[in-house]
């Protein structure tokens, strides 16, 4: 029997997004047409379910009945009312992952205080005492945690899958964004504007990107307190004016491939003219899209060798724009003057993408296998776009001398920390 006014509670009213215009209009017609068929759910004298039913019929004086239910507690009956009237609204993915975390996170509480209970059941201790919560791996066969999902990150998102019928990968992809997604891209979901997956690809790029700056930050940290070695150099400086006071007898490079960066490939044919030894090689990696410029460019100072190709790992880089899947990358090969120096083969591969230290970056194991396919022992290398310092890491380590350039100062930090870890300095 209902005794007291009813109350409206903000996290009961909240949980699930307001009704659209249409909506709102369509159930306001059907309370005129058919009268209050169902119910008025209600809880502690706190609405359940209903909300709106409840207004449009005190604002029109249309009768309804109340129904009361039973529950623990507030979170009992959030999960409720995620069960009961999730099921009946048209809810878009964003909505229906919410509520679905949201329900997760409120059975797992519920788990954890058994787990406790029960612990301090079988230990003796008084009700109030504190006590650590047990992990799963470590409760007891007596403990019930039936009603809540196991911590697991993969059973968890196996019930979430199929309480929402879908896939696990596209549950997996949702958590994600909800894990690591600000506000504005879960509203964005929650609105029907963004997709789950393409969320997810937006969040994850970010969150590499944070990941990425965060290991170049503390490298760079680490540089400052670390001595040169005469091993290598680093030069803050840009390419189109630099002054170096040595000759190379090779230039191994991976510069910027944008249309915009095209004119500096003709500064490093100019300058490549001018820092290398007589017969020394430029080995320059490249994309394929503006080719024919390249070669113009380089050609007017140096002279044409050799193209060689680069294979990269995993699945083909989709170039959109001229509809083609790219698995490998042109190795350009120019030399100063005649060439006498080793034999060499002219695939070369990496073992792995990394993107780590810069989002241009190429893998360890790729420009170890450049270095040692055209340079030899002991022979000095320069890299006047050296970026986070993969070329410089990989020269050191294969016992080449290793000059790098670059027009940023945080790169030149990174690149000299990880340089100096690989020596020991």
């Amino acid at each position: 029997m209902l005794t007291g006014v009813v109350r409206i509670n903000p996290r009961f009213e909240n949980l699930l997004p307001p009704l659209t215009e249409d909506e709102f209009m369509s159930l306001k017609r059907s309370l005129i047409e058919e009268g209050c068929r169902e119910p008025i759910t209600i809880w502690n004298n706190w609405i359940v379910d209903g909300h709106n039913r409840f207004n449009i019929c005190n604002d029109l004086e249309i009768d309804f009945e109340y129904r009361e239910m039973d529950f623990d507690g507030e979170d009992d009956a959030i999960v409720w009312m995620i069960d009961n009237q999730g099921a009946r609204r048209n809810l878009t993915d964003g909505w229906k992952i919410e509520l679905a975390l949201k329900k997760k996170e409120i059975l797992l509480a519920k788990g954890r205080e058994k787990q406790k209970e029960t612990l301090k059941q079988f230990s003796g201790l008084p009700n109030d005492s504190e006590c650590p919560v047990l992990s799963f791996n470590d409760r007891t066969d007596d403990a019930d945690d039936s009603e809540a999902f196991e911590d697991k990150p993969h059973s968890t998102q196996a019930t979430i899958a199929a309480d929402l019928g879908w896939s696990t990968g596209k549950t997996a992809q949702a958590d994600y964004v909800w894990k690591h997604g600000d506000d504005k891209i879960k509203e964005k979901v929650k609105r029907g504007d963004a997709s789950i997956s393409g969320a997810y690809k937006e969040v994850k790029k970010k969150v590499q990107a944070k990941e990425r700056e965060d290991v170049r930050e503390e490298i760079a940290q680490k540089a400052t307190v670390m001595l040169p070695s005469d091993k290598f150099e680093i030069i803050c400086g840009d390419i189109r004016d630099v002054q170096l006071d040595r000759k190379f007898d090779y230039i191994v490079t991976d510069p910027p491939y944008p249309r915009e960066y095209l004119e500096l490939w003709g500064y490093l044919g100019r300058r490549a003219k001018e820092w290398l030894k007589p017969g020394g090689l430029l080995i320059a990696m490249s994309g394929q899209s503006y080719l024919p410029d390249i070669y113009s460019m380089l050609c007017e100072n140096l002279e044409y060798y050799w193209t060689a190709a680069y294979l990269t790992p995993g699945q083909p880089t989709p170039l959109r724009h001229v509809n083609v899947n790219t698995t490998w990358k042109p190795l350009l090969v120019f030399r100063n003057g005649d060439y006498s120096g080793k034999i060499f083969g002219d695939v070369t591969k990496s073992d792995g993408n990394d993107k780590s230290v810069h989002h241009w970056g190429q893998s360890v194991s790729g420009m170890s296998d450049i270095i040692k396919t055209f340079t030899i022992e002991g022979s000095a290398i320069l890299d006047p776009f050296c970026g986070a310092g993969t070329t410089g890491v990989a020269a050191v380590s294969n016992n080449r001398i290793f000059c790098g350039i670059d027009i940023d100062e945080k790169n030149v930090k990174v690149t000299t920390g990880r340089i100096n870890e690989i020596i020991g300095a």
